[in-house]
């Protein structure tokens, strides 16, 4: 994989905050979001990728994909 980082790289719980990549190229974060197995949450200042999170988000929402499905 490759990460990749946004304006901070630790959160308040001193958990490491990464993008990540696959050898493909594919946006494993974007990938998790897309399937519903993944929430978005929009925390300033990291906040690079917030936007495209969002509409993904609501697509699989909408879609019913992974999590937004299993409860009908």
């Amino acid at each position: 994989v490759w990460v990749g980082t946004d304006a901070e790289t630790w959160d308040r719980y001193d958990r490491r905050l990464f993008y990540l990549w696959s050898e493909d190229g594919r946006f494993v974060n974007l990938e998790l979001i897309r399937a519903g197995a993944a929430d978005t949450l929009r925390i300033r200042p990291n906040v690079a990728h917030a936007d495209l999170f969002a509409g993904v988000r609501d697509a699989a929402d909408e879609d019913g994909r992974g999590m937004w499905g299993a409860c009908g």
